[in-house]
């Protein structure tokens, strides 16, 4: 029969680590910047390693959102940018990823967004 402090180890292990993968997760979103310009998309993404990500609106062919039942309740999801000739640029757990969509949506179309 375990003893009870055993029990208590393995529940703070696990809630450190819990602790551990949220705040991993938080700091990921942190560091992920993305811009929708009059000419183009932009994605910077990494914190000690960054990488930048631009794409002329001009040559964006379509943008797929692909939400989990999870990302739909939490508000996030996989954004996947197909530009003319090139490959698809995927932006995974993006907040927001309908709003985003709209946002380039609307650049496409000329128009400003209204406040």
């Amino acid at each position: 029969m375990p003893s009870h402090g055993a029990d208590h180890v393995g529940a703070l292990i696990c809630l450190l680590v819990g602790a551990v993968l949220f705040c991993v997760g938080l700091l990921k979103r942190n560091v992920t910047e993305m811009a929708v310009t009059n000419k183009r998309v932009i994605v910077k993404t990494g914190l000690a390693e960054r990488r930048t990500t631009e794409i002329l609106l001009s040559r964006i062919e379509s943008v797929v959102v692909d939400e989990p039942a999870i990302g739909r309740i939490l508000g996030y999801g996989t954004v996947i940018v197909r530009g003319t000739g090139g490959t698809p640029e995927v932006f995974e757990k993006i907040y927001r990823p309908l709003e985003f969509r709209e946002q380039v949506q609307r650049q496409i179309a000329g128009e400003t967004k209204s406040s």
